[in-house]
């Protein structure tokens, strides 16, 4: 009651309170529009092709295996067509232990070796193996010369007290073939040595024996045989 009163007279005598100021409305922010969310997708795998992976696992033939051998030890005279689809361990298990141990003794060795047509790889596949085959078991010397060149690296590092390297493969085939000539030299030696050193012309005589007693066996041409060439040949071999 006394307030009220209070607030009259202070209203007429003209000392009204100032009006109490309202706060400011708090600005309404403007509705944010709903946004997906980002989906990076994920990369795709990378199908690559792998031999090894397949149900039914193809080698190369022996010709692409000699060239991937050749381009692993750093020589790339060679075609790289159809490499990439191979690995070293693939080229090795189609030749197999002993050729691939020639086709590495060449390539270190710069000995050339057999060559094939990359169209015919697939195709000749057998015969070139049979011809990579023949040029190992030919090759005696250089089978003979890598062996004696391993035997003398291993005393020299065992001299030294250094690991020595691993001990030369020679394949079987290669070590029978070897046994089988150093026996037939000592065989012929031992017949030269009998013969009192001309066992090396028993052959050539032999020869020409069989060559006088063919000779002496076939008819003479006669006289004005219109068969007989009386012109001297000119062809030189």
């Amino acid at each position: 009651m006394l307030s009220r009163v209070f607030s009259s007279i202070v209203w007429f005598a003209g000392f009204s309170p100032a009006p109490a100021v309202a706060p400011p409305l708090p600005r309404r922010r403007p509705r944010e529009k709903a946004v997906a969310p980002t989906v990076v997708p994920a990369p795709a795998p990378v199908i690559r092709f792998n031999p090894a992976k397949l149900p039914f696992r193809r080698l190369p033939p022996a010709a692409t295996s000699v060239r991937l051998l050749q381009h692993a030890r750093g020589n790339r005279s060679s075609s790289d067509v159809g490499l990439g689809s191979y690995s070293v361990a693939d080229a090795r298990e189609s030749l197999g232990a002993e050729l691939a141990a020639y086709v590495a003794l060449c390539v270190d060795s710069r000995t050339p070796l057999p060559s094939q047509d990359v169209r015919r790889e697939y195709a000749d596949d057998a015969l070139y193996r049979g011809r990579l085959r023949r040029a190992m078991l030919a090759d005696l010397d250089l089978w003979a010369a890598a062996r004696d060149k391993r035997a003398r690296e291993r005393i020299e590092y065992q001299e030294a007290r250094v690991p020595p390297p691993d001990e030369f493969y020679m394949p079987p085939s290669v070590e029978a073939a070897l046994a089988a000539r150093s026996e037939a030299r000592r065989k012929e030696a031992e017949e030269r040595r009998k013969s009192g050193g001309r066992g090396g012309a028993t052959a050539f005589a032999l020869a020409k024996q069989a060559q006088r007693e063919a000779e002496a066996d076939s008819p003479p041409i006669p006289d004005g045989d219109p068969l007989a060439d009386t012109t001297p040949s000119t062809a030189t071999r």
